[in-house]
């Protein structure tokens, strides 16, 4: 039998300047052995932590690509959505998922729109009505605890119990993905990590590694690239779990080194070989 390369749609911004996004998810994946193929939502200058960033909406050429590809046999085994730059969006993830993911392929949803209790910049408030729809077509959704309580329609709080993180990602599954992960979960206000709920198993299970206080852009990106990376590759759901906290604090470790604005990201590409002994390529 023919061996193929699995590919991966990636459908997230490109900010120039300030790792994350598509800049973060490409190198990532491609740098463990997949076929990459991108999808643009906007263009941004830099991220939006930054003031006064240029942002060019690629709704219209995103139609037109989608429509392009009518004509390319190219078939992805995965897509793997984030960041999308307004309601119109969602309706073209749906329509990359029906006609250019394959049938029995994985949807993973990070739903990229909120941190620390609120919405980010440009997003309305009925903004997670919308993204719903999404998270009821996902195998797989990576919120942070924000994005979790905007999902729900519950009140955010600093602190969570695990208890408390067990119950929304039970609760979050109901509305229809088979596995549930939650980053940005605390222990003992020393420890940051992440939690999954997989639904078939009724499986909960938590990973921590050393919190960092600096609050680095970016980190987000870094973990669901690197759990879709390991879980692609056909690593366990837990082994792909920790290999995703262990990677970025990794990188959120070196950070610290570098000293430099947290805001520019973190250097991922200085541990892309660790990662691909962690995975075992």
């Amino acid at each position: 039998m023919k061996k193929t390369q699995k590919r991966i749609i990636t459908i997230n911004d490109i900010s120039c300047i300030g790792k994350c996004s598509i800049t973060v998810v490409h190198p990532i994946l491609s740098s463990v052995g997949f076929e990459t193929i991108i999808l643009p939502t906007s263009l941004l200058s830099f991220h939006t932590a930054f003031d006064n960033f240029t942002f060019l909406d690629l709704t219209n050429e995103m139609e037109n690509i989608l429509n392009h590809w009518k004509y390319i046999d190219r078939k992805a085994d995965a897509l793997v959505s984030g960041y999308l730059a307004n309601i119109k969006q969602v309706e073209l993830v749906k329509k990359t998922l029906k006609e250019y993911v394959n049938k029995d392929g994985l949807y993973i949803l990070d739903p990229v729109m909120a941190d620390n209790g609120k919405l980010y910049k440009g997003f309305p408030s009925t903004f997670p009505t919308y993204m719903k729809e999404l998270v009821k077509l996902a195998h797989i959704i990576i919120p942070n605890i924000t994005e979790a309580c905007l999902l729900l329609n519950k009140e955010y709080k600093e602190h969570f119990s695990i208890d408390e993180i067990k119950e929304m990602s039970i609760e979050l599954s109901k509305l229809g993905p088979e596995i549930v992960i939650i980053t940005g979960v605390e222990k003992d206000n020393s420890h940051l990590g992440a939690s999954y709920y997989e639904k078939k198993n009724n499986t909960f299970y938590t990973y921590f590694s050393r919190k960092n206080n600096k609050i680095f852009h970016g980190t987000g990106d870094v973990f669901t690239s690197t759990f879709v990376a390991s879980y692609l590759n056909n690593k366990s759901l837990l082994d792909s779990l920790k290999i995703a906290v262990d990677f970025t604090y990794k990188c959120i470790k070196n950070a610290t080194y570098l000293n430099d604005d947290p805001r520019f990201g973190v250097p991922f590409e200085q541990n892309i070989k660790y990662l691909i002994r962690k995975i075992g390529l």
